[in-house]
């Protein structure tokens, strides 16, 4: 959007919109991954929430001889919600364009930066979300990372704990990157897949443990304010593991059972992600502006789809 301007002002860039669009899926980001993407006509919309439908016997089944057939009330609510506009734009002086020989990297890489910005966004209330999960298990009786942990049992009675809570087993293992390398550096695990994933074991990367999908974070974040000294860390710092069930048909079944979701909204232009160009309306400033847009909402459709397991290290 042109500083001082209208949306209308400037229309996507269609070159620099396909790169945002090919860098806003994948990456370190693990969000498109537990929290699949769906794609809304407005601003505003509606999804379906869920409670333990799948293991109520709440009706019997029986009936009489011409009688009707015996109606299933399913809790699903519907809740409304609205995306957030979300933009960023960057400059690029004249005095940096005229000295660059690839023009079209100069922009590029400012779209893959802005782009960068906003899925760090969303990977954040991701995390932010499973934190603040309400379902808990309880912490092991020996961490695990000390002397001689029982891994596997924990996880084994961690799958039967979430399979009474929610009537699924979990899909997902979601490891913070400190709770990862202890899981992977302990023998019984290991023992458990050399001989499944003894060729991925060279990447130090264990993809499956227990018939669900691990999925180690890798985004890392810079909390320093403006100016001041950095201050990174990983965006997924507690020492818990969190388990889910993420439907792969989320994205497309808005009425999917699965426990997070990203909604995007087609409502400004007609891609997820619009990348935009334009020259800035003072003539003194010399510069050029990148700026790229995504209207996105993070949302949590089921509470018993997610369980967080307390405190496993030490």
């Amino acid at each position: 959007m042109p500083i001082g301007g209208t949306v209308k002002d400037v229309l996507p860039d269609p070159m620099l919109t396909g790169l945002a669009v090919e860098l806003g899926t994948g990456g370190n980001y693990v969000s498109d991954i537990i929290a699949p993407v769906a794609t809304v006509a407005r601003d505003t919309f509606k999804y379906a929430t869920w409670s333990r439908e799948d293991i109520k016997l709440d009706v019997r089944s029986q009936r009489a001889p011409g009688a009707a057939a015996n109606e299933v009330v399913i809790s699903k609510s519907f809740t409304e919600g609205s995306v957030e506009n979300r933009s960023l734009a960057m400059k690029i002086p004249d005095e940096l364009r005229n000295n660059e020989p690839n023009q079209a990297a100069l922009e590029a890489r400012r779209v893959k930066v802005l782009t960068g910005k906003l899925k760090l966004q969303a990977e954040i209330a991701i995390a932010t979300a499973l934190q603040a999960a309400t379902g808990t298990l309880t912490a092991p009786t020996t961490k695990w990372d000390a002397a001689n942990p029982t891994i596997r049992a924990d996880i084994l009675a961690d799958k039967n704990a979430f399979r009474r809570q929610s009537g699924f087993n979990p899909t997902h293992l979601v490891l913070p990157p400190v709770v990862a390398a202890a899981v992977f550096n302990n023998s019984q695990i290991l023992e458990l897949v050399k001989y499944t994933f003894g060729e991925l074991l060279k990447s130090g990367f264990i993809p499956m443990i227990e018939n669900m999908q691990v999925v180690v974070p890798g985004a890392i974040k810079d909390g320093s304010n403006p100016g001041a000294a950095q201050s990174i860390a990983d965006v997924y710092t507690s020492d818990e593991a969190y388990y889910l069930y993420v439907d792969p048909n989320a994205g497309s079944d808005l009425e999917a059972m699965t426990a997070l979701r990203q909604v995007r909204s087609m409502a400004s232009v007609s891609t997820p992600f619009a990348a935009y160009k334009w020259r800035d309306p003072n003539p003194s400033a010399h510069t050029d502006w990148v700026a790229v847009d995504c209207n996105q909402k993070e949302v949590v459709l089921s509470q018993a789809l997610i369980a967080r397991k307390l405190d496993v290290l030490t």
